[in-house]
């Protein structure tokens, strides 16, 4: 039950929800510029956005792989 209830309350503080999503809140301690203001970002269609965030990210990696192998000698199969 304990556990169940602590993820309820960090779901709820980092602000995800089925429609919505927004940064986790940052606590300002005193002496410090105050964070930001926290904006909500409307999800429109998860299933979507989700999809567009996985491609953007296995672009993101291939691009980091291509880099990759091009640090390799061709001969050597070792990193220049």
């Amino acid at each position: 039950m304990d556990a169940r209830q602590r993820l309820r309350d960090w779901v709820a503080a980092s602000g995800t929800r089925l429609d919505r999503d927004r940064p986790t809140r940052q606590t300002t301690w005193p002496g410090e510029e105050p964070a930001p203001q926290v904006e909500d970002i409307v999800i429109e269609d998860r299933d979507d956005e989700f999809t567009d965030f996985v491609l953007a990210e296995v672009n993101v990696r291939r691009a980091q792989e291509d880099e990759f192998y091009r640090t390799l000698d061709a001969e050597t199969g070792e990193v220049s």
